[in-house]
């Protein structure tokens, strides 16, 4: 089966039918599926293996999740510059955190023009311990470490957490909660916290985190200062209870009446 854009021309109810067909063509009927799309999420969704095409030619062959990231940094590459080595709480700078397992897991298809970049992120328990195993519904604090190469009127910062098709499952950004980030200065670096409940499937994730500076918020146009594919890596455990079948649980007031 082979399907070019065609998912763009219709409205939500016919992409939900298209793609809960073609699912079960490929898991129940053995059909092999040529998808054609801009639509990362979709692409990610269907296919496990992806084609990457730049001007016309076949720029990578392989896993998925990697040609979905290739297309993603070409988007920015014009402007930025790809490196492969390497409420808010200001720390000192004298605070050297080690960070050699950040380095060896952001060098993956990461993103930067050097305007300010993550130091580390890693996930800490309620006792301050870093965690990569956590059991569902835990409480877990986000930790990124950013240094500012030069000063900044504004900066946003975001995390995705993504399932290992490279799923995207949450995202927030600090214009999401409402939190402002002004006035950074050159050599300064700040420690960012996010906290929350880890109400997840049982499996393993990726976060991805992302630092840019916006130009049109109603747009979204923004300069990518750096962009990291995988920061942190972590499992989650089977509920105790019954099993969650959705990717995420949110809180529900439920009531039975008699009628």
């Amino acid at each position: 089966l082979i399907v070019d854009e065609a998912l763009s021309v219709g409205d939500m109810f016919f992409q939900a039918k298209c793609m809960s067909r073609m699912k079960k063509m490929i898991d129940n009927d053995g059909t092999t599926l040529f998808f054609v799309s801009h639509d990362i999420g979709a692409v990610k969704a269907l296919c496990k293996k992806g084609i990457f095409l730049n001007k016309g030619l076949m720029d990578y062959v392989g896993d998925v999740s990697i040609a979905c990231e290739k297309y993603f940094g070409m988007k920015f590459q014009p402007a930025q510059k790809k490196i492969d080595d390497g409420i808010i709480t200001k720390i000192e700078k004298k605070d050297k955190l080690e960070n050699h397992r950040f380095l060896n897991r952001s060098a993956f298809q990461r993103v930067q023009n050097g305007k300010t970049s993550f130091y580390n992120v890693f996930l800490t328990d309620v006792n301050g311990n870093e965690v990569e195993q956590l059991d569902y519904a835990q409480n877990v604090t986000l930790n990124m470490i950013i240094d500012v190469n030069e000063d900044i009127d504004y900066l946003c910062f975001a995390y995705h957490i993504r399932d290992m098709n490279g799923v995207d499952v949450i995202y927030s950004d600090n214009l999401i909660e409402g939190v402002e980030f002004k006035t950074l200065r050159n050599g300064e670096r700040y420690l960012i916290t996010w906290q929350f409940k880890t109400d997840l499937k049982q499996g393993s994730y990726n976060i991805s985190t992302m630092l840019s500076i916006i130009f049109d918020s109603e747009t979204g146009s923004s300069e990518i200062c750096d962009f990291v594919p995988i920061a942190v890596q972590f499992g989650i455990n089977q509920r105790d209870i019954s099993p969650l079948y959705g990717f995420v649980h949110w809180d529900n007031k439920l009531d039975i009446a008699k009628m």
